[in-house]
């Protein structure tokens, strides 16, 4: 395996994922034998990126009110390296200010998030403002720093909070075929301050993607949360949305709340079929079998698609006489569902000289059960049914079809073995006697462009001889069966008796 110039970037191939894993299968051939291998790449993270911080300025408001361990959200700065490589510390420069920053870390696949937490009670007449310096570190080696500044301005006082019933964490499940307008949740966060103080208004904080924004509303006044479009379990399983509870005093004193959707995953994806038809070295690049290719010829013959990639419509091509388990396709299942609504079975059906094989997990090899027979069967029509095992169960069904191609395996025949002619004697030379006629089960109809209708062409030689005291001649025939672009002949000489019954002229 060879990397190119422009190497491999797991951040542009994986992003954020903890593992960047590129799966692929590779199809060997050796004396008309075939090795399936299964190969996976896993790429390794590099500290190549340093920590960046969405802004040079960062602007906060707390309250002098706050009380001790009151927490506000941070912007936190991003890091494109995962794990070790990742951001690891985020604190202040100054360490004698009445604040310290807390890193947080939630699902695998959503980033990190910081607060800034109170460690003393604020008075807005001492200090006004503090200006701090944020410094967010990796953990590579040598480590990759980066620096904001952080500017908190101290307000007035609002003696409460809101408050939400459900805490600062609340979990609900929500099915993926869910309808667009159902109630996740009712936070109804409550002030006891009176008049502009106590009403509290609702937003979703600026830790919430813009995904999650679009596919769920928050009522600004009720705080109901509901849904605001369609859900896909598998595109993403998890949202995680920082409500903030806010009210409308002077000097308004705000609370967050992370509420957790967790989505339930319904059977709503059939499986999908992929059928890819194998072709050994140095054949065409559309049929595994260059002696097929070149008798059926057409698009398949001449198609520019190249080894393992799917021809239009799924059509195989294997030579008569092939051997018992010669690989005809690679065929592929999968299903965007999980547990048992992912999982699939497959089966092939149509007749019994092909039969599907395991391979790997969704991955089967449709082999042959017998040797086929151009001249019994030229075309098997099949077909793929894939059902996953959710319930009720999803099924795919895919029309398969292999067409066998012609060889030259059958020699010509007389249609008699005997011909009585009756003949005037002392005829001229060239006076026309019999006519005798032959066939070959190799049928024009069934024959490359190339051939045309003189794919069959016999010849036959007269050979005389005198047999003692009978006034008989015997004729040997010469069939010769001449297939155009430069392929085999069969010969078979065949004696056929011709007797000839002379007349007096």
């Amino acid at each position: 395996m060879i990397i190119r110039d422009a190497g491999l970037d797991r951040e542009r191939l994986r992003s954020q994922a903890p593992q960047c894993v590129l799966a692929f299968h590779v199809v060997s051939f050796f004396q008309e034998q075939f090795r399936l291998v299964h190969v996976e790449v896993s790429v390794r993270d590099i500290n190549d990126h340093a920590p960046r911080s969405p802004r040079a300025q960062i602007p906060l408001e707390v309250s002098e009110g706050a009380a001790v361990g009151t927490r506000t959200p941070l912007e936190v700065p991003v890091d494109g390296d995962v794990d070790a490589n990742g951001l690891q510390t985020v604190c202040l420069a100054e360490p004698h200010s009445p604040f310290r920053v807390e890193l947080q870390t939630r699902a695998r696949t959503v980033p990190k998030c910081a607060d800034l937490v109170l460690l003393q009670e604020l008075d807005r007449e001492s200090q006004a403002t503090y200006s701090l310096g944020l410094v967010a570190q990796d953990g590579g080696r040598p480590p990759r720093s980066a620096t904001a500044a952080l500017s908190v301005r101290v307000l007035d006082a609002n003696d409460h909070s809101p408050a939400f019933p459900q805490g600062a964490v609340a979990e609900v499940e929500l099915a993926e075929d869910a309808p667009v307008g159902s109630l996740l949740l009712d936070l109804d966060a409550a002030d006891p301050d009176e008049g502009p103080n106590g009403d509290v208004v609702f937003a979703f904080g600026a830790r919430t993607p813009p995904e999650a924004r679009r596919l769920f509303r928050l009522d600004p006044r009720s705080g109901r949360l509901t849904l605001a479009g369609p859900v896909d379990y598998e595109r993403q399983d998890t949202y995680e949305l920082d409500v903030r509870a806010q009210d409308r005093g002077p000097g308004p004193r705000a609370a967050t709340c992370k509420v957790i959707v967790r989505l339930r995953d319904v059977n709503d994806n059939a499986p999908d079929i992929s059928i890819t038809p194998l072709a050994a070295p140095g054949a065409p690049a559309a049929s595994p079998f260059p002696a097929a290719a070149a008798a059926l010829g057409g698009a398949e013959a001449t198609s520019s698609t190249g080894p393992g990639t799917p021809e239009a419509g799924a059509v195989s091509l294997v030579p008569e006489g092939a051997a018992r388990e010669s690989l005809v396709a690679l065929v592929s299942t999968s299903d965007r569902d999980s547990g048992a609504n992912g999982q699939v079975r497959c089966a092939l059906y149509g007749h019994e000289h092909f039969r599907l094989q395991p391979a790997y997990a969704g991955s089967y090899l449709v082999v042959t059960a017998a040797s086929p027979d151009r001249e019994r069967i030229s075309e098997y029509n099949l077909t793929l049914v894939a059902e996953d095992r959710g319930a009720p169960p999803l099924r795919t069904v895919r029309p398969y079809t292999v067409r066998v191609g012609d060889e030259n395996d059958n020699a010509p025949l007389f249609t008699r073995p005997v011909y009585e002619v009756s003949a005037r004697e002392n005829n001229p030379p060239g006076a026309y006697l019999a006519t005798v006629a032959a066939r070959d089960p190799q049928r024009p109809g069934h024959l490359p462009a190339a051939a045309g209708r003189g794919h069959i062409q016999i010849q036959m030689n007269l050979v005389s001889e005198i047999v003692e005291k009978e006034t008989v001649k015997r004729m040997t025939a010469v069939l010769i069966s001449v297939e155009r672009a430069s392929r085999k002949c069969l010969f078979k000489f065949i004696p056929v008796t011709l007797k000839l019954l002379f007349s007096k002229s």
